[in-house]
């Protein structure tokens, strides 16, 4: 999934079953982490490995993130990491 409001405009995301990445700087840095699924629209992912600079979470950091609608291709979603919350879009690629 292509992040919509990245200021990096390669910005994307693979999501599995289990694990989630999301790539930057066409590919040259990531962030992988480990889902665990708390309904269909609703997961946690705890960071694992980080290689992008001044990134502020840590490995072993859990962010939260449901996904609130999928309309036209976008899903819209708000993700809660250690007591923030944003609001952000995915464009739906394959």
């Amino acid at each position: 999934m292509k992040y919509l409001d990245s200021e990096d405009k390669t910005a994307y995301a693979v999501i599995t079953n289990k694990d989630h990445v999301e790539y930057y700087s066409d590919g040259k840095y990531y962030i992988k982490s480990k889902l665990k699924w708390l309904n269909e629209c609703e997961y946690n992912m705890t960071m694992t490995k980080i290689t992008l600079p001044n990134f502020p979470n840590q490995p072993g950091e859990v962010m939260n993130v449901k996904f609130e609608k999928i309309e036209n291709g976008i899903v819209y979603y708000s993700a809660t990491v250690k007591g923030q919350t944003w609001k952000g879009r995915f464009e739906i690629i394959n």
